[in-house]
């Protein structure tokens, strides 16, 4: 019903007009959607690579060393659920990293 309206009162060159400004419109909309997204991206890029150190700090700071599994019998058995715990976060670190592998690859394409 609007195409009717449109084609009857106005003429061809505002029509045309009218549809290129839409399309300019659509098009700076998209560029600024492709913008916030690249911003979201990066931001969960600088989140990864922080909560990467953060890991990497914990872990020279809690692994057990030699010479506590020497002294103590009982030591190697919380050495081994501390080795578990974190092969487990590292385990959600590297699907964080295949995840957002996956969007740059998609995004860069």
């Amino acid at each position: 019903m609007l195409l009717f309206f449109q084609k009857r009162w106005f003429p061809l060159e505002t029509r045309s007009l009218f549809l290129y400004l839409r399309a300019v419109i659509h098009t700076l909309l998209v560029y600024l959607q492709l913008g916030v997204m690249k911003s979201n991206v990066e931001s969960r890029l600088k989140n990864y690579e922080e909560n990467l150190k953060k890991f990497e700090a914990r872990w020279h700071q809690l692994k057990p060393s030699d010479a506590v599994l020497d002294d103590d019998p009982g030591a190697g058995e919380q050495a081994v659920q501390l080795i578990k715990e974190k092969k487990d976060e590292f385990a959600e670190l590297e699907a964080t990293r295949e995840a957002l592998e996956y969007v740059l690859l998609v995004s860069s394409a």
